[in-house]
């Protein structure tokens, strides 16, 4: 009896000291779900199938969520994409071939005008124009001309470049076909612009990305190696290997990113294992295990720290702990031959696609708070606020209500950041004389001083001057000068300075800073301390110092402060003001690059103090008059701006857990 027949589905939450179970089952099957957590969790659940007409190659989600394209696999020239709907799972359309067909995998630009694919045998790829009723346009890979063999393809997380693997042949020897071909899909763009020759030939199903998409990751098959490696390819003229890792008698199955806590997970489904390689230094770490599990294809979303393992063997789906490196629980009841995996724009569920000859789509939906890694996403903001006299920190609900005044002294304290866990709050205070940078924890109790610290007030109008590190480890901040930036432990030691005095061409006074989504990346406004209309936007590596300036509107009466990067990675907000005039100060959201410069709010008012909500979906901001500003949350789209707190006060610099 196949899993297309009706299931009744229940879920159980995982409670602290009790037996874990999450059940759907069918007439012939039961789905069980457990968990090696004794936390309070609650787990994924198989929610519907979505049943499709054969064994799938590979699946893509459109930008909006609302359609799945699944490009199928099979023994016989003609396999098509079909596009379905998420919401009903109806088949709306087909993309159909007359002499080819799909070779496992297909991709959507970030648009979602565009589909991508490979082909059986062909030396070409197929870009279709869902605009223009499935219009196709191809273009050549390159590689070894009369073995091209072109598998599983990936964007880039800023939808500039598609990796195509090449030499995906299966073949026990040799045929010196194995590459990555590198297409640029740059707005209606096509072209073959690099090919990276790699000794062994491409496996697994997707490829790992940095978020800056700097660096691609791909394991391989032995073939000249010894060994199945992990290789790091730059995506950076001029396109090359970086590094590898070797992994004695593994067979890799999948690859995963994760920035912020600087990894990447490799799936070794010979050794049954998850392997942990430190981005830095490029060395294994540790593993993790499954219970004997072996795992296959990877995905570790752009936001939230869940790593999903999929283990077609036992027919289940695993979720890990990515910052402990630790099995959580496993959804079991999957079809035959899962393969490739998706999460939805919102979150909220995964979609499994399954190469056997009833193939299907297994829809599992998500719980709110996924596995509970991030106390963060219950919305909680933190703020600085005059209401009662003096500058003091406050917590709010994510709709404004339910205020509660956490520090109580008659010193000056500002500046609050969530750490990463959203267990402490960091601030800056004068509450012991000079400006010190304090942790308390999230109910205003157990605040300790970091006396090595010298950290300024900031202007809300310029930025934050304070941050943590993506591990919880460490903090960002702009000394009492605005003269330099240094990290200190979260413990008050190892005080280290990363800049200071002036750079590029004369930008020496330091204002807002950002660490919190990537352990290699601080961003940092900084101006011309003798022209206050020149500020731009730079970034710094903290492991190695390097510099890179993002905006460069020198001489042009352009402010650009407080960025903030979002928790995929993708964009930066930032306060700028066009102009030495009127119009006033706004959020605008750039590209990594500081490219791509769109306004999203148009207030009449002052705003300052951008940051992103968690789930990335959107950004916290203050807005008003100088020392009458509010807390507003705005959609990351700029759609439905909302004002937070009201009243005769001063609210500023919001975060949010």
């Amino acid at each position: 009896m196949n899993h297309f027949k009706a299931f009744h589905l229940t879920a159980v939450l995982i409670v602290l000291g009790v037996g874990v179970t999450a059940m759907a089952g069918w007439e012939d099957a039961q789905e069980k779900a457990t968990t090696a957590e004794t936390t309070a969790i609650a787990v994924p659940v198989i929610e519907r199938w979505i049943k499709t007409s054969g064994g799938i190659g590979g699946i893509t989600i459109s930008p909006d969520g609302e359609k799945v394209y699944v490009a199928y696999w099979g023994n016989q020239k003609g396999s098509p994409i079909e596009e379905y709907s998420l919401k009903t799972g109806e088949a709306l359309r087909r993309l159909s071939f007359d002499d080819k067909h799909c070779h496992g995998d297909v991709a959507i630009s970030r648009s979602g005008r565009y589909l991508f694919t490979t082909h059986y045998y062909f030396t070409h790829m197929s870009r279709f124009d869902l605009n223009q009723n499935g219009n196709e346009t191809t273009c050549e890979l390159g590689g070894v001309r009369d073995a091209v063999w072109a598998g599983d393809l990936d964007a880039s997380p800023d939808g500039r470049l598609l990796l195509v693997a090449l030499g995906r042949d299966g073949r026990n020897y040799d045929m010196k076909n194995d590459q990555i071909s590198i297409i640029d899909i740059t707005g209606d763009n096509l072209e073959l612009i690099a090919e990276v020759k790699l000794p062994d030939e491409p496996a697994g199903h997707k490829m790992g990305f940095s978020r800056d998409s700097r660096f691609a990751y791909i394991v391989t098959t032995a073939r000249q190696s010894e060994s199945a490696r992990l290789y790091e390819i730059s995506l950076e003229r001029p396109f090359r290997i970086t590094r590898s890792v070797a992994f004695a008698d593994g067979r890799l199955e999948g690859v995963a990113v994760h920035d912020g806590l600087g990894k990447v997970f490799v799936s070794d489904s010979a050794n049954k294992k998850i392997w942990v390689v430190g981005k830095e230094d490029f060395k294994v770490q540790g593993s993790i295990s499954l219970e004997g599990c072996a795992p296959g294809t990877l995905l570790l979303p752009a936001q939230g720290d869940v790593l999903y393992a999929l283990s077609p063997s036992t027919r289940s789906l695993w979720c890990v702990d990515a910052r402990k490196d630790k099995a959580l629980s496993q959804v079991k009841g999957l079809g035959r031959g899962s393969c490739d995996i998706e999460i939805t724009p919102d979150g909220s569920r995964l979609l499994v696609s399954h190469n056997s000859e009833d193939g299907g789509l297994c829809v599992i939906k998500l719980p709110a708070v996924a596995t509970g890694l991030r106390s963060a996403t219950d919305g909680k903001i933190v703020f600085s606020s005059d209401r009662e006299g003096n500058y003091q920190i406050y917590s709010m609900s994510a709709d404004g209500k339910d205020m509660v005044r956490l520090t109580k002294s008659n010193a000056t304290e500002k500046s609050p950041r969530w750490s990463p866990d959203g267990e402490q709050i960091a601030f800056i205070s004068d509450r012991d004389g000079p400006a010190r940078i304090y942790v308390m924890r999230k109910d205003g109790t157990q605040i300790r001083a970091l006396e090595n610290a010298d950290p300024g007030f900031g202007d809300a109008n310029a930025g934050v001057p304070l941050d943590w590190s993506p591990d919880g480890s460490m903090l960002v901040f702009v000394n009492s000068k605005h003269t330099a930036i240094r990290i200190v432990g979260a413990d008050g030691n190892g005080l280290k300075t990363l800049i200071e005095g002036k750079i590029a061409r004369g930008y020496g006074c330091y204002h807002g800073v950002c660490w919190r989504w990537e352990k290699d990346c601080i961003l940092f406004n900084v101006q011309n301390p003798d022209w206050g209309y020149d500020q731009d936007i730079f970034s710094v590596n903290p492991e190695t110092g390097k510099i890179t300036q993002i905006t460069d509107e020198w001489g042009e009466y352009a402010h650009c402060l407080a960025p903030t990067l979002s928790p995929d990675g993708r964009q930066i907000a930032v306060v700028r003001q066009p102009g030495r005039d009127p119009p006033p100060r706004s959020i605008f959201l750039m590209s990594r690059t500081g490219n791509n410069l769109l306004r999203l709010t148009k207030t009449e008012n002052m705003d300052a103090s951008p940051r992103w909500t968690v789930d990335g979906k959107k950004i916290l901001f203050c807005s008003g008059t100088p020392g009458r500003k509010h807390i507003w949350a705005v959609n990351a789209d700029g759609s439905d701006p909302i004002q937070l707190t009201s009243g005769d006060s001063d609210d500023c610099e919001p975060d949010s857990r």
